[in-house]
């Protein structure tokens, strides 16, 4: 009898699923970037929600909770040309070595500050305006990096797990801490982050075109909405 179907060979690689979103994080360039980012996105919403708690209790005012908010989120509208122009003009890698860093300082100072009684409605939206615009480079570099660290079929699947990531960190960050803590911890995961970017491989699996102009208005309205 003849067989009715040729031998086939393997069956293709799903794109979608469990099994695809691991093989994507499990990855080695992907991978430590998303340990890293998840790291350094609890660490801002820490930040977010600690600030928020230290300006109600100072004031107990709806209206400089919304300036607060103000302050965190409208730099990263206002930045994203100058941001996407950075993050496509210079080594991505390099620029979350900047930005990040320099958010943990920012926030390890806040933290001093809370501790030591002395903090103010004044002094903590100043450093809520600095995070704010650290945070605009930050996401046009990661968003637009992300792209390069997979290969071009995962590209869609990456990206929805860096805005998982992005936005997961919220759902553990708003308990029932101390207003204060997260500023601390907010430093740390920073610190975490800073370290898988130094482990991070530097050589990505493929050249990305210049899409960091676009990066910063694909994430406003994400983090706006949820915010």
């Amino acid at each position: 009898m003849t067989a009715t179907h040729a031998e086939s060979g393997p069956p293709p690689v799903s794109r979608y699923g469990a099994r695809s979103a691991w093989r994507v994080v499990s990855s080695r360039n992907f991978g430590p970037y998303f340990v890293g980012s998840a790291a350094s996105a609890s660490g801002t919403w820490f930040d977010y929600l600690a600030a928020s708690v230290v300006v109600y209790e100072l004031t107990h005012s709806a209206v400089l909770l919304g300036v607060l908010a103000f302050c965190q989120f409208f730099p990263v509208l206002v930045f994203a040309p100058w941001a996407g122009r950075v993050a496509d003009g210079y080594n991505r890698r390099s620029v979350l070595l900047v930005t990040q860093p320099a958010a943990a300082v920012t926030s390890a100072a806040l933290a001093v500050i809370a501790y030591a009684g002395h903090a103010t409605v004044a002094i903590v939206l100043a450093f809520s305006l600095c995070l704010g615009s650290l945070n605009a480079f930050t996401n046009a570099a990661q968003m637009a990096m992300v792209p390069s660290l997979v290969a071009r079929p995962d590209v869609p699947q990456a990206v929805a797990l860096n805005l998982v990531e992005l936005q997961g960190g919220r759902i553990w960050v708003e308990s029932a801490l101390g207003s204060r803590q997260p500023l601390h911890l907010h430093a740390a995961d920073r610190g975490a982050e800073l370290q898988w970017r130094v482990s991070e491989s530097s050589t990505p699996c493929r050249h990305t075109p210049r899409i960091g102009m676009l990066a910063p208005w694909l994430s406003v309205p994400l983090t706006t909405i949820i915010a």
